[in-house]
């Protein structure tokens, strides 16, 4: 393993649309990376569990919602290590949570190597995908001023996904990004497709100097209130500050103060939209081995198809994931 590779693990969405089915399985409201669909082990836990065989335990970075912590650790149970876990204030969408996470790991390792991976998405099987995560790290240490999206071959022309339009090869399977579509219309997905577009998995990697300077300039005046966080960090890292022997361990409760301020006064930041659809021309994708099943389980349907394909039954009732329809005029 790499002593600088850092993992990145997003978890602090709500999964508004996986709500009603978790409701009626459940009996409560609980976000999907935190639910156990299929096997013994939650979303999450399935993601820490594989990123553990690519980077070293305690350099692993997961980012969880406020009033997450309950769900986290019933959801990971006996998990070998879990990293460590930053709780954002309050919700500010995918840009602040992926920056937020790369100020503490910048303090700690300025010359560190990104990967970056939601904790919500389903793939099998898990030894190839793991295999993937290490040649994407790898292709970030080459490429070492570009983003890096891991992007996969496209069956249907769904519009729930982000589509990666892909120009001339560097390597192989690295080609260039020419344009990158967030959820497009189903006409433009059909398009897409025929196409030969990419899905974005959201996977990436980068080196974290290459990422800070792409927060730079599509989120200025965040990344200005987290250089004062990470200043302090910094400090506190190299001992200036005391109580630098408890911020590795317990990043989850390290400057909430501080964290509470800056969060409250950033605007929230989607890092599909406002990133990716503008820096194409500093990224690449990496296509996945097309061994691999890849999906966003965002909705019902897509967890029940994704299940029946590796013939796995889910935990919820098929009705719930497949509800009947309202009987007009009855």
């Amino acid at each position: 393993m790499q002593d600088n590779l850092w993992a990145v693990v997003l978890a602090g969405g709500e999964g508004e649309r996986m709500r009603p089915l978790i409701q009626s399985w459940l009996g409560c409201a609980r976000p999907k990376q935190y639910c156990t669909f299929v096997g013994t082990r939650s979303m999450l836990r399935h993601t820490i569990d594989r990123t553990n065989r690519v980077v070293i335990a305690n350099q692993i970075v997961t980012v969880i919602g406020n009033n997450h912590l309950t769900h986290l650790r019933a959801s990971l149970g006996n998990a070998v290590s879990f990293g460590r876990i930053l709780e954002q204030p309050i919700a500010r969408g995918t840009g602040a949570g992926v920056f937020l996470a790369a100020t503490y790991v910048m303090a700690a390792d300025p010359n560190a190597t990104f990967v970056i991976l939601p904790s919500d998405h389903f793939v099998y099987p898990e030894p190839l995908f793991v295999e993937e995560l290490r040649e994407l790290a790898r292709m970030a240490e080459i490429f070492d001023n570009r983003l890096i999206l891991l992007g996969v071959k496209p069956d249907r022309p769904e519009p729930d996904y982000g589509w990666i339009q892909t120009g001339s090869g560097e390597a192989e399977r690295i080609k260039q990004v020419t344009a990158f579509w967030e959820k497009p219309a189903p006409a433009r997905a059909a398009e897409f497709l025929r196409h030969g577009c990419l899905w974005n998995t959201m996977v990436m990697a980068a080196k974290g100097q290459s990422l800070w300077r792409l927060g730079q300039s599509f989120f200025p005046a965040m990344m200005e209130k987290l250089e004062t966080l990470r200043s302090l960090l910094e400090a506190v890292y190299h001992g200036h500050i005391q109580g630098a022997d408890k911020i590795p361990r317990k990043m989850a409760y390290a400057h909430g103060s501080l964290l509470q301020e800056i969060y409250g006064e950033l605007t929230p930041a989607d890092f599909s939209a406002e990133l990716l659809q503008k820096a194409s021309d500093q990224t690449l994708v990496f296509e996945m081995d097309d061994r691999v099943l890849w999906s966003d389980w965002g909705r019902p349907e897509r967890v029940w198809n994704t299940l029946r394909r590796i013939r796995k039954m889910p935990h919820f009732p098929q009705a719930l994931a497949f509800p009947r329809p309202a009987l007009v005029g009855v």
